[in-house]
């Protein structure tokens, strides 16, 4: 991933400093961020690193420290809010501690079929554990809020798009100038779950809050 050097990493870094107190000696953009946030890997003094996700919009991590905490207790390997403030132009910071470990987008293409649908069942299996311990989310809503809360959506597909049909994922992986970051999406999306209803309702039940 590249570096992003320039004025508003300047100004992310004197954020972090301003809050955690002390300033990182690098930032590192990284590529898969989404929802509009941009992540970057801040690289500390003492070869520590640090994870800094900032979005434009106010408010907008209100919730996390104490989402992530939630999840926390159920066992999830999920991070630590570490300090969070206001960007200069009113937009919103968290830093997190970095977990370690390899984006899967490095190694997809080296797992076979059965490997990535073991990915797909722990990542069922951790949202059927959520669902099943936090209290379902008021009126069945959607959306980033309080675990519990009344979220703002009534669909997911009012914040993401519905899904893309299988055939769409096909023609990806078969065309010759697809991206790296299309085909991992493509793959990805044709890694089927062993059930359709129950990890669909988990999935929704699990994510809605958080």
């Amino acid at each position: 991933m590249d570096d992003q050097p320039g004025n508003d990493d300047a100004a992310i870094a004197q954020c972090v400093a301003d809050v955690h107190g002390e300033r990182p000696l690098r930032l590192e953009r990284q590529a898969f961020a989404h929802s509009g946030n941009a992540v970057y890997r801040a690289h500390m003094p003492g070869g520590r690193s640090l994870a800094v996700r900032v979005s434009p919009k106010a408010q907008t991590f209100l919730h996390t420290g104490a989402n992530l905490a939630t999840l926390h207790g159920l066992g999830l390997p999920v991070q630590t809010v570490l300090s969070q403030g206001t960007t200069p132009a009113g937009g919103d910071f968290v830093v997190l501690d970095w977990l370690p470990g390899r984006d899967l987008f490095y190694v997809f293409d080296s797992l076979d079929a059965r490997q990535t649908e073991r990915i797909a069942e722990a990542v069922i299996e951790i949202q059927c554990r959520v669902a099943q311990q936090l209290p379902a989310t008021a009126q069945g809503s959607f959306g980033w809020t309080a675990i519990g809360a009344r979220a703002p959506r009534a669909r997911w597909t009012e914040i993401f798009d519905e899904p893309t049909p299988i055939t769409s994922h096909v023609a990806t992986l078969a065309r010759a100038d697809a991206t790296p970051l299309d085909r991992f999406r493509a793959r990805l999306g044709l890694v089927a779950p062993r059930s359709k209803t129950t990890s669909t309702h988990c999935a929704r039940s699990a994510f809605s809050t958080t």
